[in-house]
């Protein structure tokens, strides 16, 4: 055998020794398209209960857009902010409004620019999507102030726990 081989061979021995036998790899399951228009249409219909209109985005387990619906009279502008609650919410596994507490207290308001700019978007409407207790996606709502964005989105989620094997 040629030493390039031999020297494969030992690294792929030495790979092996450094994990259990008994390790596994954990499944994780991503939202898929069909459950993102689910969400949508729910999101939707809370809006128009309310008068409202809004921008919504769902996103991916991997942040990767699945879906986006502006309403009819939604602030074209605000579309993006959506997709930020949506980010953070994914990246936080948490509301998005969960952050606003801790950039507030760092002096951090809706009032200075830095806000905007920030990586995450500290401001209610995106909430995680959560199946056994682990992210498959999030959805972010903009449109019809902050408590309300948020309570949209979770009925966007709650629209699509009944197809979510358990």
């Amino acid at each position: 055998m040629s030493r390039v081989v031999l020297s494969l061979i030992a690294a792929a021995g030495i790979s092996l020794a450094m994990f259990p036998a008994n390790a596994q790899v954990e499944p994780r399951s991503s939202l898929q398209s069909s459950g993102a228009q689910v969400m949508i249409a729910a999101c939707e219909a809370y809006a128009a209960q309310r008068g409202g209109a809004v921008n919504i985005w769902v996103i991916n387990l991997l942040g990767q857009p699945l879906g986006f619906e502006r309403m009819d009279g939604a602030n074209p502008w605000q579309g993006e902010w959506a997709m930020m609650k949506a980010t953070t919410a994914l990246d936080s596994e948490a509301p998005s409004s969960s952050r606003v507490a801790q950039f507030e207290r760092r002096g951090v308001t809706q009032a200075t620019s830095l806000y905007y700019q920030l990586e995450h978007f500290p401001r209610a409407g995106g909430v995680p999507i959560l199946v056994n207790e682990k992210p498959i996606g999030a959805i972010g709502v903009e449109g019809l102030g902050p408590e309300e964005d948020e309570r949209c989105a979770e009925a966007g989620v709650a629209a699509l726990a009944p197809l979510v094997p358990q």
